[in-house]
Parts: C-alpha cells; sequence; structure tokens
C-alpha cells in the first residue's frame, strides 16, 4: 500500500475563493484517515486533489513518495468510491465489477479471479448476476466499493459513500468497512460530514473548517482534548455546551459567574485561568451533556455548585434520556440517566463534572485550561 503526503496544497477558484488553505497533512501506510467538517470545509475538494479529480493550485500531493500532482487519475494508483454509487444499469453485477479491468485489458482469468475475490470479501456472490434496479440500496454500495477492490490501488478514497443509506444501513456499512480495512490493511481516506462516522471508523481523525485543518488526532483524544471551541462543539453528539461567562477574583476564590449563578472553582482550575490571565474578563466554558448530572442522583466526582434550571423539553430515548434546560440567557443539553424523573416547566438542580469541563478564549476559540497541540 502507500503512504499518502499532503504538503502546503491549496486549491483556489476564480475570484479568489480559496476552498483549501494550505492544508499539509501525512496519512500513514495502512491508515483510516477521516477528513470530517461541515458542508464546504474543503474535505472532498481535498479528496478529490488527491485522486487527481482536481487540480493542485499549490502545493503538492504525494503517493507512496512520489509527486502526482500533474498525473491523470488513471496513473495514480488509487480507487475512488463515491456518494452516487454510479453503477451501469444496463451491466450485471459482474460486469459493473470487471469494467476497468476490462477496459484496461486485463487477461480474463486475472480479472474472474479478482472480481470473485471481492465478491467473497463483500459477500455478494450471490448478487452477481443481478443489476442495479434489483439491488438494494446497501447492496449496490458493496458494489461499488467492489469496483474499487478489483482495482488493487494503492490507496481507497471515500466520499461520503454512506449519506444515501437509511441510518439501519448505515451502521451495517460502517462495521462492514471497518471490517474491510483490517481484512485489507490498505490506506483509506474517507470523507464524511457525520462526526459519528468519523468517530467510529478512524484511526485518525482531521477536523476541517473553511479549508483549514483545526486538529489532527485519534477519535478518542479528539473528544477529550478538543483543540479549540470548533473541535469541541463538532465532535460529540450531543454537541457540547458553551456558556460566555465571566472570571471573578474576591478574597482569594476564583470564580465563574453566569449572571443569576457563581460557581467557584477548584484549586487545579483557578490556578490555570490565573496563569493564562483569563481572570477579570469572560470566557467560554464548555461542558458535555453527559457530565451534567441531577442533583438527586449525582455520583460522587468534583462537581461544581448547583446551578438551578428550568426544564423546556425531555427526550426519553430508552437508554437515556436528553434533557434540555434554561438558566436566564443560557441553554444546556444533558444527558441523562432513564432513572431521572422530570417534566417540562419543572425547575431541577444540575451539577457540572469540573475534571471535564474545558475553557475557551472567545476571541480565539482556543483552549486555554490546558497545552493541546
Amino acid at each position: 500500500m502507500a503512504e499518502v503526503e499532503l504538503t502546503n496544497v491549496v486549491k483556489q477558484y476564480a475570484a479568489g475563493v480559496k476552498a483549501v488553505k494550505e492544508v499539509s497533512l501525512k496519512i500513514k501506510d495502512r491508515e483510516f484517515m477521516v477528513l470530517v467538517g461541515p458542508s464546504g470545509c474543503g474535505k472532498s475538494t481535498l479528496l478529490r486533489m488527491v485522486a487527481g479529480l482536481e487540480e493542485v493550485t499549490a502545493g503538492e500531493v504525494r503517493i507512496d513518495g512520489k509527486v502526482v500532482n500533474h498525473l491523470p487519475p488513471k496513473d495514480r494508483n488509487v480507487a475512488m468510491v463515491f456518494q452516487d454509487y454510479a453503477l451501469y444499469p444496463h451491466m450485471s453485477v459482474e460486469d459493473n465489477l470487471s469494467f476497468g479491468l476490462r477496459l484496461k485489458k486485463y487477461p480474463k482469468d486475472e480479472i474472474e479471479k479478482r472480481v470473485a475475490e471481492a465478491a467473497e470479501v463483500l459477500e455478494i456472490k450471490h448478487l452477481l448476476e443481478r443489476y442495479p434496479k434489483q439491488l438494494s440500496g446497501g447492496q449496490r454500495q458493496r458494489v461499488a466499493v467492489g469496483r474499487a477492490i478489483v482495482q488493487r490501488p494503492k490507496v481507497f478514497l471515500f466520499d461520503e459513500p454512506l449519506s444515501n443509506l437509511d441510518a439501519k444501513l448505515r451502521v451495517q456499512m460502517r462495521v462492514e468497512l471497518a471490517r474491510l480495512h483490517n481484512r485489507l490493511q490498505s490506506t483509506m481516506i474517507y470523507v464524511t460530514h457525520d462526526q459519528t462516522e468519523a468517530m467510529t471508523l478512524g484511526g485518525r481523525i482531521t477536523v476541517l473548517r473553511d479549508g483549514v485543518v483545526q486538529q489532527v488526532d485519534t477519535p478518542i483524544h479528539l473528544y477529550e482534548e478538543p483543540a479549540n471551541q470548533f473541535v469541541a462543539g463538532f465532535i460529540g453528539m450531543p454537541p457540547m455546551n458553551f456558556m460566555r461567562l465571566s472570571v471573578l477574583q474576591e478574597n482569594g476564590q476564583v470564580r465563574l459567574h453566569g449572571g443569576s449563578f457563581d460557581l467557584p472553582l477548584p484549586a487545579e482550575i483557578s490556578g490555570i485561568l490565573q496563569k493564562r490571565r483569563a481572570v477579570g474578563r469572560d470566557i467560554v466554558m464548555g461542558v458535555r451533556p453527559e457530565d451534567i448530572y441531577d442533583t438527586l442522583y449525582t455520583p460522587q466526582r468534583t462537581l461544581s455548585d448547583a446551578i438551578r434550571c428550568v426544564v423546556d423539553v425531555v427526550e426519553p430515548l430508552g437508554s437515556e434520556i436528553y434533557v434540555y434546560l434554561r438558566n436566564g440567557k443560557h441553554t444546556l443539553t444533558a444527558s441523562m440517566g432513564p432513572e431521572t424523573k422530570i417534566e417540562p416547566q419543572q425547575e431541577m438542580n444540575i451539577v457540572l463534572d469540573f475534571r471535564k469541563v474545558k475553557f475557551f478564549d472567545p476571541e480565539s476559540e482556543k483552549r486555554i485550561d490546558a497545552a493541546v497541540p
């Protein structure tokens, strides 16, 4: 397989619009790298530049150590799976799988061998004689992946391949793609706007925003140690809650003032905020929904003082309950256990797990409570 390296890659369209802004990224040999971000962040454009479907305005794209900027797609030894299955409707599954190899004039026995291997891996041997109109969405996507597998490329490229599937099929195909990577041990680059897909599939994740890389890390480290407010809010479901609060100090005690509540801070957090010169100004506090607790069911943790809230909406999901809360100008989403008994418009006292709370600069959006990359 191959390593893919992007060095200061830029994609600029007419009128000076930059879709990708000096992205440098190294995808290791046999790695499953996920590019994630909101629509318009440049992730698909980046993938298409690796594939050769978009011209690189500046910078270098290397595959297996070789600069490929000016090579056509057919000479890059990559295979791409698109959001649209793009199967030929008049061809059987077997013919769809073999079409690219037949164009390249591979020997018949080699074509049959590769098609059989791909069908075995994807469990579609029983579908080889069918036509695309006779297949379900998940089966069509397997055929599209199989068409890439038979090419035996150095790099697999996936551009939101599951977005046309229903929720149940997406989960099933995620598992199958993870198994496929484990089996093939190939280099894969996967584009999605779905952070659940990113977290479950990626060995590492690259988070993009407006054509700029925000953070590259493992799923767990992205979740636990986001570099900035954007990453913290994008990774995790439901998203992290953010509140703009004032940092005050009286009689040696540092606390957070939120209008209708004050939260005295533990010494460790106070020390960090003092070192970052946050006392006397506003900061943004981030807390994940699962780190908010009803005081009636509070485990033994490093907790804040109680905050009194009004319940807006309750969403029971079986194993957990999403509770949407209001406190003055602040709104919060809490993920609580099914034992929580609460109704809309009731009052609820909540506490925060201060071991998990993050703090951000309101202007730069960078973390100010930890040394993060």
